[in-house]
């Protein structure tokens, strides 16, 4: 699969799970940048914009599943991204779940 038609169902997969979003002083959190994505035309993502994703999804795989951040009114919040495999793209679209816990 292409590496654009990937991030783009990705994306796609996350908003049809968790379609509500706190924003953060970061313009590039977790949500947001997801949200971005699957809103826009995709033709218009630069290679810089493709590493900065690239990168979002290795900082999951490396937190154990984790993005945790802080909301401007300090709420921490924490988005949980469970893996039924390690590799396979399609499957992980099919199977992933997202969980976004809000600590005051």
């Amino acid at each position: 699969m292409e590496s654009n038609e990937f991030i783009k169902k990705i994306s796609v997969a996350f908003l049809e799970r968790k379609p509500q979003f706190i924003e953060t002083d970061n313009p590039y959190t977790a949500a947001k940048f997801y949200k971005d994505l699957a809103d826009s035309d995709f033709s218009l993502y630069t290679k810089k914009d493709y590493q900065r994703v690239s990168r979002l999804l290795a900082s999951v795989a490396l937190h154990n599943g984790r993005i945790t951040e802080t909301s401007q009114d300090g709420q921490v919040i924490t988005f949980t991204f469970s893996f039924s495999s390690q590799g396979n793209y399609e499957e992980f679209l099919e199977n992933v779940k997202v969980e976004n816990t809000v600590t005051n």
